[in-house]
Order: structure tokens, then C-alpha cells, then sequence
């Protein structure tokens, strides 16, 4: 099987979080109130207590089943979060049916993604990743509607 490359962006948009003060920021839930994802929650090994904001609409919700990346320090990926996430954070949007959710979780969980997002990471006193570099990363896949981006296996990664 050939396996294809291309750049992330012909396959993804990004979307920004929300910036919520710590004043509007709460301990308690309330119907009314959305759970506010923070680099610390997913850094932390959901140790953190959560916190709750209210309601910003869908533009800044994240499913379990979405992706999203730290974009600020260390750079991660992240799925199975449910709620707004914060600013500091990013949502990857898939726009094609050629590219599997769960295989490019795996994809950008490999080591070498890391360095290669570290060495792209811009800024002299907290490393952010920029979109434009982001969405340069090349993706290898297998050519779709394939198995084996549902069965996750990689050869060398």
C-alpha cells in the first residue's frame, strides 16, 4: 500500500479558544455554566479542580471526540474533553473525509511531531505554535476510505 502525504491546513481549519477572566471563572456548576478546559486540566492528569463559565455558544466547544492542541509552552494534543476551551488552546477542525480523526491523534502524538512543533514554536519568552506553521506539518496517510487509519497501524511511528 502507498501511503500519501500533504499538509495538515488541506485538511484542517483552526479555531482559538476563549479568553475568560479568573473573575468569571467558577468552582461550582450550575446549569447555565460550561466546563472551561485550561492547559493545567490536561497537563495536571485531571487533577485540577474544573472550573465553569458561562455558556459562549458552540464556536469554542469541544466534543470528546474532538481535537485540540496546546498551543502555548509545551505543545500537546488532546481528545476526550468536553466544554469550552480556553485561549491558550485550539481546536483542529477536519474538513476532509480523507483524513481519519483517530489516526491523526496518533500522528501527533509521536515524538518527533513534538520536536518538530518545539523547533516551530515562536517567541522569546512562552514558545506559541502559529497556525500557518502548524497547518505546514506534512501528514502521511494511508489513502482513504482505507482500514487502516481505523485500525491505527503505523509503521515506524
Amino acid at each position: 500500500m502507498k501511503f500519501e502525504t500533504a499538509n495538515l491546513i488541506d485538511f484542517a481549519s483552526f479555531s482559538q479558544g476563549l479568553q475568560v477572566p479568573i473573575q468569571h471563572q467558577f468552582t461550582e456548576y450550575s446549569d447555565d455554566r460550561k466546563r472551561f478546559i485550561r492547559i493545567v486540566d490536561i497537563t495536571s492528569g485531571g487533577n485540577e479542580p474544573p472550573r465553569y463559565i458561562a455558556d459562549p455558544g458552540e464556536r469554542y466547544f469541544v466534543n470528546e471526540s474532538d481535537l485540540f492542541m496546546i498551543r502555548y509552552g509545551s505543545p500537546q494534543v488532546a481528545k476526550g474533553w468536553e466544554g469550552v476551551i480556553a485561549n491558550n488552546l485550539f481546536k483542529i477542525n477536519l474538513n476532509s473525509s480523507n483524513l481519519n480523526t483517530k489516526w491523526l491523534y496518533y500522528y501527533l502524538k509521536q515524538d518527533w511531531v513534538n520536536q518538530y512543533l518545539l523547533g516551530i514554536s515562536v517567541s522569546a519568552t512562552m514558545p506559541a505554535i502559529s497556525f500557518k506553521a502548524f497547518g505546514a506539518l506534512k501528514v502521511i496517510y494511508p489513502p482513504t476510505p482505507h482500514p487502516t487509519q481505523n485500525r491505527l497501524h503505523f509503521i515506524g511511528l
